[in-house]
């Protein structure tokens, strides 16, 4: 990479703390750090770094449906990560707060599901999710799953693309191509297409990992904190930006587009309305 993409990196995943500092260069000094190493020149490097405990939360809340505190209560799931080193890579909770601000304008007796959101804090620990299972809310509460019929993920909204141009990294006038998966239910799938057709959602590809391509081999994986719905068989969408300026600590609000940001809420609250309303 160029300096200018560089600069400001936060590397993914995060790798379990241990004894030995990593270091990022650009292609510029790389090849100089390249050549002097194959001449058997040697360096040193000093990590310069201090490690503070501290305390974070997963945040539960609900938007109650009309059979909410009942054993007939059903609720959909809405979760995301809360942390991440820039606004495009942390927002997937404000797309969510969208989600739930919608439908607090109907009267509670008129949803049929209760919304239960579930930020999670895990997504930047080291050794990520899995190195803090034990600590995860549904590990501590199983019964809570019982209740959950449906999922709906958002992550890294707004994104507009950069490309690099010589030393530059620049935006290239386009939004950031995305992702909405979905499970392997045509019904969802066709819902998944119409609320992209409806909110004109630009460049974003509709995709069920679960079906073979049309030459039988594999469509990738589903990213995210929503591919937990795969782990718990459930009905779910999911949505998360190509990985492009959000990368680095530099990558400010200049890199948001609030006009995209608001397309995607207003088609995942669309498909959370058809979970809401879904005959399982």
């Amino acid at each position: 990479m160029g300096y200018d993409r560089l600069s400001g990196l936060y590397s993914f995943p995060v790798l379990p703390q241990y004894n030995a500092p990593n270091l990022y260069v650009d292609k510029v000094s790389g090849a100089k750090v390249i050549q002097d190493a194959k001449a058997g020149k040697k360096a040193n490097i000093k990590l310069l770094a201090k490690v503070e405990p501290t305390e974070t939360y997963q945040l539960i809340g609900y938007l109650p449906g009309r059979h909410y505190g009942t054993p007939q209560d059903e609720k959909v799931l809405l979760t995301s990560h809360t942390d991440g080193p820039a606004v495009l890579q942390d927002n997937g909770a404000f797309g969510l707060l969208g989600i739930v601000g919608y439908f607090s304008h109907i009267p509670q007796s008129e949803r049929p599901r209760t919304l239960m959101l579930y930020l999670d804090n895990r997504h930047y620990m080291p050794g990520m999710e899995k190195a803090f299972a034990e600590q995860d809310y549904f590990t501590k509460n199983p019964a809570a799953k019982s209740s959950i019929v449906a999922l709906v993920a958002t992550e890294h909204l707004g994104q507009i693309e950069f490309r690099e141009t010589d030393s530059k990294y620049e935006p290239t006038g386009k939004l950031e191509p995305s992702f909405l998966w979905s499970r392997n239910n045509q019904m969802l799938i066709d819902k998944a297409i119409k609320a992209v057709q409806d909110n004109n959602w630009s460049r974003v590809m509709v995709q069920c990992v679960e079906r073979p391509g049309k030459h039988g081999g594999t469509q990738g994986i589903w990213y995210g904190l929503g591919k937990i719905a795969l782990e718990w068989d459930l009905p779910a969408y999911g949505t998360m930006g190509t990985q492009g300026a959000y990368w680095a600590t530099t990558a400010r609000i200049n890199t948001f587009n609030k006009e995209h940001f608001v397309s995607e809420v207003a088609a995942m609250s669309q498909l959370t309305g058809e979970l809401m309303l879904a005959d399982f």
